[in-house]
Protein backbone atom coordinates (compact mmCIF):
# COMPACT_ATOMS: atom_id res chain seq x y z
CA UNK A 1 0.00 0.00 0.00
CA UNK A 2 1.02 3.73 -0.47
CA UNK A 3 0.87 6.21 1.85
CA UNK A 4 1.39 10.12 0.98
CA UNK A 5 2.29 11.97 3.87
CA UNK A 6 1.58 15.53 4.03
CA UNK A 7 3.13 17.37 7.57
CA UNK A 8 3.69 21.08 8.10
CA UNK A 9 6.95 20.96 6.79
CA UNK A 10 5.58 20.17 3.06
CA UNK A 11 2.86 22.69 3.88
CA UNK A 12 5.03 25.89 4.88
CA UNK A 13 6.65 24.61 1.30
CA UNK A 14 4.09 24.78 -0.60
CA UNK A 15 3.45 28.32 -2.77
CA UNK A 16 0.09 27.51 -3.83
CA UNK A 17 -3.17 27.44 -2.91
CA UNK A 18 -3.56 23.77 -1.93
CA UNK A 19 -1.62 22.09 1.06
CA UNK A 20 1.33 19.97 -1.13
CA UNK A 21 2.56 20.15 -4.53
CA UNK A 22 1.56 16.94 -6.88
CA UNK A 23 5.04 17.33 -7.94
CA UNK A 24 7.37 14.34 -7.07
CA UNK A 25 10.73 16.19 -7.02
CA UNK A 26 9.54 19.15 -5.30
CA UNK A 27 9.81 20.10 -1.38
CA UNK A 28 6.43 20.25 -0.89
CA UNK A 29 5.55 16.93 -2.32
CA UNK A 30 3.89 14.34 0.12
CA UNK A 31 6.73 12.14 0.84
CA UNK A 32 5.66 8.39 0.07
CA UNK A 33 6.21 5.62 2.00
CA UNK A 34 5.53 1.71 0.55
CA UNK A 35 4.09 -0.51 3.83
CA UNK A 36 1.95 -3.84 3.61
CA UNK A 37 -1.40 -3.39 3.90
CA UNK A 38 -1.54 -5.37 7.19
CA UNK A 39 0.44 -2.62 8.45
CA UNK A 40 -1.62 -1.17 12.02
CA UNK A 41 -1.87 2.54 12.46
CA UNK A 42 0.23 2.25 15.83
CA UNK A 43 3.17 0.85 14.11
CA UNK A 44 3.13 2.97 11.20
CA UNK A 45 2.54 6.20 14.06
CA UNK A 46 5.70 4.85 15.73
CA UNK A 47 7.71 4.62 12.00
CA UNK A 48 6.79 8.05 11.48
CA UNK A 49 7.42 9.50 14.90
CA UNK A 50 10.61 8.07 14.97
CA UNK A 51 11.60 9.08 11.80
CA UNK A 52 10.75 12.63 12.51
CA UNK A 53 11.27 12.71 15.93
CA UNK A 54 7.82 13.52 17.04
CA UNK A 55 6.55 12.24 21.12
CA UNK A 56 4.69 9.06 20.15
CA UNK A 57 1.89 10.53 22.07
CA UNK A 58 1.80 13.98 20.31
CA UNK A 59 1.35 12.77 16.89
CA UNK A 60 -1.70 11.71 15.00
CA UNK A 61 -2.70 11.19 11.19
CA UNK A 62 -6.00 12.73 9.44
CA UNK A 63 -7.33 11.00 6.15
CA UNK A 64 -7.28 13.26 3.71
CA UNK A 65 -10.05 13.34 1.10
CA UNK A 66 -11.20 15.07 -2.57
CA UNK A 67 -13.42 17.96 -2.16
CA UNK A 68 -16.06 19.34 -4.59
CA UNK A 69 -13.94 22.20 -4.96
CA UNK A 70 -11.37 20.13 -6.72
CA UNK A 71 -8.35 20.59 -2.88
CA UNK A 72 -7.31 17.71 -0.97
CA UNK A 73 -8.19 18.47 2.67
CA UNK A 74 -7.92 16.52 5.90
CA UNK A 75 -10.80 15.09 7.07
CA UNK A 76 -10.88 13.66 10.63
CA UNK A 77 -8.44 11.79 12.37
CA UNK A 78 -7.68 8.21 12.58
CA UNK A 79 -8.61 7.18 15.90
CA UNK A 80 -8.31 3.67 16.30
CA UNK A 81 -4.65 2.32 16.33
CA UNK A 82 -5.87 -1.06 16.32
CA UNK A 83 -6.92 -0.81 12.50
CA UNK A 84 -4.69 -2.06 9.28
CA UNK A 85 -4.31 -0.21 6.43
CA UNK A 86 -6.16 -2.52 4.40
CA UNK A 87 -9.31 -1.81 7.24
CA UNK A 88 -8.62 1.99 6.59
CA UNK A 89 -8.88 1.47 3.05
CA UNK A 90 -12.07 -0.41 3.25
CA UNK A 91 -13.40 1.79 5.31
CA UNK A 92 -12.74 5.27 3.12
CA UNK A 93 -13.59 3.28 -0.23
CA UNK A 94 -10.15 3.37 -1.51
CA UNK A 95 -9.64 1.42 -4.73
CA UNK A 96 -6.21 2.52 -5.98
CA UNK A 97 -4.33 0.99 -2.50
CA UNK A 98 -2.97 4.95 -2.28
CA UNK A 99 -3.74 6.79 0.73
CA UNK A 100 -3.35 10.38 1.61
CA UNK A 101 -2.51 11.31 5.19
CA UNK A 102 -1.71 14.59 7.01
CA UNK A 103 0.19 13.91 9.85
CA UNK A 104 -0.24 16.38 12.91
CA UNK A 105 2.19 17.24 16.23
CA UNK A 106 0.42 18.70 18.96
CA UNK A 107 0.49 21.97 19.89
CA UNK A 108 3.15 22.67 22.19
CA UNK A 109 1.44 23.46 25.76
CA UNK A 110 -1.53 20.98 25.26
CA UNK A 111 -1.92 18.21 27.01
CA UNK A 112 -5.13 16.83 24.91
CA UNK A 113 -6.49 17.04 21.72
CA UNK A 114 -8.67 19.88 20.17
CA UNK A 115 -12.78 18.99 20.74
CA UNK A 116 -15.44 18.87 18.38
CA UNK A 117 -16.09 22.17 18.91
CA UNK A 118 -13.10 23.53 17.40
CA UNK A 119 -12.54 23.29 14.10
CA UNK A 120 -9.10 22.88 12.16
CA UNK A 121 -7.53 25.52 9.48
CA UNK A 122 -4.54 25.84 7.42
CA UNK A 123 -2.87 29.32 7.62
CA UNK A 124 -1.75 30.76 4.34
CA UNK A 125 0.25 33.97 4.03
CA UNK A 126 0.06 35.97 0.92
CA UNK A 127 3.10 38.36 0.23
CA UNK A 128 2.06 41.52 -2.40
CA UNK A 129 4.99 42.86 -2.83
CA UNK A 130 6.79 39.30 -4.09
CA UNK A 131 3.63 37.83 -5.30
CA UNK A 132 3.79 34.76 -3.52
CA UNK A 133 1.54 32.75 -0.72
CA UNK A 134 3.32 30.63 1.39
CA UNK A 135 1.93 27.85 3.98
CA UNK A 136 1.81 29.46 7.25
CA UNK A 137 0.84 26.64 10.28
CA UNK A 138 -2.30 25.28 10.94
CA UNK A 139 -4.46 26.52 14.00
CA UNK A 140 -7.79 25.40 15.65
CA UNK A 141 -10.77 28.39 16.00
CA UNK A 142 -14.09 27.49 17.81
CA UNK A 143 -16.92 26.81 15.01
CA UNK A 144 -18.81 29.70 16.55
CA UNK A 145 -15.49 32.24 16.26
CA UNK A 146 -15.39 34.71 14.16
CA UNK A 147 -12.67 35.94 11.65
CA UNK A 148 -12.03 39.04 13.26
CA UNK A 149 -11.41 36.63 16.54
CA UNK A 150 -8.17 35.21 14.70
CA UNK A 151 -6.57 38.17 14.07
CA UNK A 152 -4.70 38.85 17.36
CA UNK A 153 -3.18 35.33 17.01
CA UNK A 154 -2.07 35.57 13.03
CA UNK A 155 -0.74 38.63 13.95
CA UNK A 156 1.42 36.93 17.49
CA UNK A 157 1.97 33.48 14.89
CA UNK A 158 3.52 36.12 12.01
CA UNK A 159 5.65 38.29 14.99
CA UNK A 160 4.13 41.31 13.30
CA UNK A 161 3.65 44.68 15.23
CA UNK A 162 0.35 44.65 17.08
CA UNK A 163 -0.85 47.04 15.23
CA UNK A 164 -0.98 45.34 12.01
CA UNK A 165 -3.88 45.44 10.14
CA UNK A 166 -4.32 42.19 8.14
CA UNK A 167 -7.09 41.04 5.90
CA UNK A 168 -8.37 37.62 5.83
CA UNK A 169 -9.63 35.67 3.14
CA UNK A 170 -11.29 31.97 2.68
CA UNK A 171 -10.12 30.68 -0.13
CA UNK A 172 -12.58 28.31 -3.06
CA UNK A 173 -11.42 27.09 -5.85
CA UNK A 174 -13.47 26.63 -8.69
CA UNK A 175 -12.94 25.09 -11.68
Amino acid sequence: MEINLISNGTFQHHRGLDLASTVSTDLSAPKVYNILSTTTLAEFTMKIASEKGFQLSRTRFWFMVNRQNKTIRPECPLEDHTETFDQIAKKWRINDRKVRLWVEVMEPGRSIWPTRDEILLFLKHYDGQREEMKGVCHIYAHKNSKASDLFARIIQIMSWPSSTQIILFEVFLWT
